[in-house]
């Protein structure tokens, strides 16, 4: 196997794709969605790590360098999973071993919690800090759906219920799920019109907030449609949209990306119809599972009991500076928020 770090994206996008569809990977190790990610967000010069085996890449991992002697993964707040893309363990623990014979300090976030102490296990020269991230939830669609809502809180079942016939008391209701080959940008302003939600938008969270955001979701949308995996999907009232949902669905699994109602209709629970609704769909399609994505927010463990693990890797250099940014990041962890950064300032 030999290892290169590439430079850019654009002339590896064949073959990773290729790499893609033989590893059977999810929407967030495709090309696209880091070419979304690199043109909305990225800063420094990327990075991508690569092992081939007689000329065929075998394994990947997209990384960027912003000055001095570091690397970083490809995430920020927007991102859902992160890992190594390989057609085998063998490919992706090579991958691994090169990664770290570099010299510098990696850091790796929203990795799966066994690919994190994969990774923690291979960085046998370095100072290694592990620290949990989000735990994603996530239902297991592969029972019988009826099975599945008898076993939802019944308080949430009856209010699902109650909301619905007192929402098709004001008008006609319709759910509506749409791929985007038809009408994408047209169907994207009526979702991201919807999506702000009230507290997104006086938090500067919602998709419309910042230009950079809608960017990169306009970018995920074209591309997840032209892939055939984009869902968008609505609760509308006459016509109108009242709910939205922006998610991907493979085949295996659908994931919730981004999500909101309009605060006008907040009594008839909007966008716990359009979930109760997708929910349902999952099963009736036979995928594997339904994944909420992001954090463990109350509202979707009503739904779900099972999380998935995502972890923050920082491996440090075996050198004084290494030292002290371990020594300095532990801190933080421990509150120890001046001393820490004092000493960041000294190792730089």
């Amino acid at each position: 196997m030999t290892m290169r770090v590439e430079q850019a994206l654009a002339p590896l996008e064949p073959e990773w794709d290729d790499l893609a569809v033989r590893a059977r990977a999810g929407p967030f190790l495709r090309p696209w969605w880091f070419r979304s990610w690199w043109q909305s967000f990225g800063t420094g010069e990327p990075r991508i790590v690569t092992v081939r085996r007689g000329g065929r890449l075998a394994a990947l991992l997209p990384l960027h360098a912003n000055g001095g002697h570091r690397l970083h993964s490809m995430t920020n707040t927007h991102s859902c999973h992160f890992g190594t893309l390989a057609e085998d363990v063998d490919a992706a623990d090579e991958l691994a071993t090169a990664l770290f014979e570099l010299p510098v300090h990696v850091e790796l976030d929203y990795l799966g919690g066994p690919e994190a102490r994969a990774f923690a296990r291979l960085a046998v020269d370095r100072h290694v800090l592990l620290t949990p991230g989000q735990r994603s939830p996530f239902v297991d669609t592969r029972d019988d759906w009826e099975e599945y809502e008898r076993g939802l809180p019944r308080s949430l079942v009856a209010n699902i219920r109650r909301r619905r016939r007192q929402l098709e008391g004001c008008g006609e209701v319709t759910f509506e799920v749409a791929d985007g080959g038809e009408r994408l940008h047209e169907l994207l302003k009526d979702g991201f019109a919807v999506e702000p939600s009230g507290w997104k938008d006086a938090q500067g969270t919602a998709i419309l907030s910042d230009t950079s955001t809608m960017r990169f979701y306009t970018a995920l949308a074209e591309a997840a449609s032209a892939a055939g995996i984009l869902r968008l999907s609505f609760l509308r009232l006459d016509g109108r949209a009242i709910a939205f949902e922006f998610g991907f669905e493979d085949g295996r699994s659908y994931y919730f990306l981004k999500g909101g109602f309009d605060p006008a209709h907040a009594r008839y629970a909007p966008g716990k119809l359009l979930v109760h609704a997708l929910l349902e769909q999952a099963f009736r399609l036979g995928l594997t599972t339904f994944e909420f994505l992001g954090a463990d927010e109350p509202w979707k463990l009503d739904w779900a009991t099972q999380r998935r693990e995502r972890m923050r890797l920082q491996a440090f250099l075996r050198s004084p500076g290494g030292r002290v940014r371990h020594a300095a990041s532990t801190a933080y962890l421990g509150f120890a928020r001046p001393l820490a950064k004092r000493a960041l300032q000294w190792a730089r």
